[in-house]
C-alpha cells in the first residue's frame, strides 16, 4: 500500500505559553505524510522546499521518518508559519509562503492520493496540484482536506473548496473550516451538500466534540476521550493520516458501502491518534507501536 500526499512543507516557528520560541517541521500535508509513516504506511510526499537551512531541516526530518519526497521545483526559500499558542493550547498562525511547484509527469503507482491545505488553494501552485490530482484520480482513490486559512487565499472560499471537493472520494474538514467557509450552515446540511458534489465519504471533526461521518446511505458520530492537551498543532493532520491508513486499501465502492459500525471504528481510531498528538508539543503524532 502506497499513499501519495501533495502539498506544502514549511517550518513552524511557535512561541509557547512561557514565551520561548521553537522551530519545528510543519505544514498540513507534510504533517500528514509524517503521521502516515509513523503508522507504518509507505508514503511519498510531493512538495516544494527551499535550498536554505530551513529546507535542509525539512528534508533531513523526512528522511529520518522514512518519507519518500519529490520536490517539483526548488523554491528560493522555505515557507515559514509563525504560531502563537493560547492558554487552551490552540494555535494561531502568520505565514510567509512560496508555493509554485512544477512536478514531472512520471509518478509512482499509488493506492491513494491526498491533497489539500494551502497547496490546493494558493496560486500559482494550486493549478498544478489540481492537474496532477486529475491525472492520478483515474487510477486511485482521492482524499481532500481544505484545512482552510482565512485571509491567505484570494477569491470565494466556497468556489475554491467545492472545486476541489468535486475531485475527491474522501473529504475531511474541521468544524472550524466549516464555519469559515460556510458561516451559519448546519453541519448535517453541509455534509449532505458536500456529498452531492461527489465524495463517497464526508468526515467533519469537532475538536473535543468528537467527529462525524456521512455516506449516501448512513452517518455516524463519535465522541472523544479526555486528554491532557499541550497544544492542538497537528491533531487534525494526525486524524487525517489515520483515516487514510484505514481506507487506503479500499476502492470507491467499498468506501460508499461503509456501515455504521465500520465508520464508528475508523472514527474512534482516528480520534484516538489525534488525542495522543494533542498530548505532545507541536506536530508530533504517535508511532504505531505506541498506540497498543
Amino acid at each position: 500500500m502506497t499513499i501519495g500526499v501533495i502539498g506544502e512543507s514549511l517550518v513552524d516557528v511557535f512561541t509557547d505559553q512561557g514565551g520561548s520560541s521553537h522551530e519545528r517541521p510543519g505544514g498540513s500535508p507534510f504533517n500528514v505524510a509524517v503521521a502516515l509513516a509513523r503508522l507504518d504506511i509507505d508514503v511519498h510526499l510531493f512538495t516544494a522546499i527551499g535550498d536554505d537551512p530551513h529546507g535542509r531541516m525539512l528534508t533531513s526530518h523526512l528522511r529520518a521518518e522514512g518519507v519518500s519526497v519529490t520536490t517539483g521545483r526548488t523554491s528560493s526559500k522555505t515557507s515559514v508559519a509563525r504560531a502563537a499558542i493560547d492558554p487552551a493550547g490552540h494555535a494561531t498562525y502568520e505565514f510567509d509562503l512560496e508555493w509554485d511547484p512544477r512536478f514531472a509527469d512520471d509518478w509512482p503507482p499509488l493506492d491513494l492520493v491526498h491533497f489539500g491545505s494551502l497547496g490546493s488553494a494558493l496560486p500559482p501552485g494550486a493549478e498544478e496540484v489540481r492537474a496532477v490530482v486529475d491525472r492520478l484520480a483515474k487510477a486511485c482513490l482521492v482524499s481532500y482536506d481544505p484545512n482552510w486559512r482565512a485571509g491567505l487565499v484570494a477569491g470565494d472560499p466556497q468556489r475554491i473548496v467545492e472545486d476541489n471537493v468535486a475531485r475527491a472520494d474522501v473529504l475531511k474538514l474541521s468544524d472550524d473550516d466549516a464555519s469559515a467557509i460556510y458561516p451559519g450552515v448546519d453541519l448535517d446540511d453541509l455534509a449532505r451538500r458536500l456529498l452531492g458534489l461527489g465524495p463517497a465519504l464526508v468526515v467533519i471533526t469537532k475538536g473535543a466534540g468528537g467527529a462525524s461521518a456521512w455516506t449516501a446511505h448512513t452517518e455516524k458520530h463519535v465522541g472523544t476521550a479526555t486528554v491532557d492537551v499541550v497544544d492542538t498543532i497537528g491533531a487534525g493532520d494526525a486524524f487525517m493520516a489515520t483515516l487514510l491508513s484505514e481506507l487506503a486499501d479500499f476502492d470507491r465502492a467499498r468506501v460508499e458501502g461503509l456501515g455504521r459500525r465500520e465508520l464508528e471504528l475508523v472514527l474512534e481510531f482516528a480520534s484516538f491518534v489525534a488525542g495522543k498528538t494533542c498530548e505532545r508539543a507541536g506536530a508530533d503524532p504517535p508511532r504505531l507501536g505506541e498506540l497498543f
